[in-house]
């Protein structure tokens, strides 16, 4: 993966004895930018990633199988048929529901933020399925790490089978 860059103000001194009048100058350079956290988004968030239409959202919400957590709501409906399982193509679709009682718009701006973020995050450990992530309620100071866990928590115990197998 290629480093991101950006802009820093590196100090220039000059060693002559003779001060010149530009002596203390700053000179922008590129510099790489460190990694901020452990979690890296994987791919995009594009239009075939996303529940788009009603129809679908009441497909998921009607059949699929639901779990709540302390902030979060889910229903996880399967894409995969018994008879295609051979050739299983991992493909995740998500729906967001934040609501106004998640907070203002800043607020629910930032949640479905951090939701995109961990859905990138976790897409690639999880089956293929459609999942509708809900959130009603405040949550004050949420981090991308907590979201993450709960999310993940979530869906594992929704697609977890009967007997304990997935």
């Amino acid at each position: 993966m290629a480093a991101r860059w950006c802009r820093a103000v590196v100090p220039v001194v000059v060693s002559a004895s003779p001060q010149p009048r530009h002596a203390n100058r700053q000179v922008s350079k590129l510099t790489p930018i460190p990694k901020a956290s452990p979690l890296q988004a994987v791919g995009g968030f594009a239009r075939c990633d996303r529940i788009l239409h009603r129809s679908e959202f009441e497909l998921v919400l009607r059949r699929g199988r639901r779990r709540r957590g302390a902030h979060l709501g889910i229903c996880v409906l399967s894409r995969v048929t018994p008879e295609a399982t051979a050739q299983v193509v991992r493909h995740q679709r998500i729906g967001l529901a934040v609501s106004r009682g998640c907070g203002h718009s800043p607020a629910r701006a930032r949640m479905r933020r951090l939701l995109r973020a961990s859905f990138r995050v976790l897409r690639a450990t999880w089956p293929s399925f459609d999942i509708v992530v809900s959130c009603g309620t405040p949550w004050q100071g949420a981090r991308l790490v907590d979201v993450v866990e709960e999310l993940d928590g979530l869906v594992r115990a929704a697609t977890r089978s009967p007997l304990g197998r997935r």
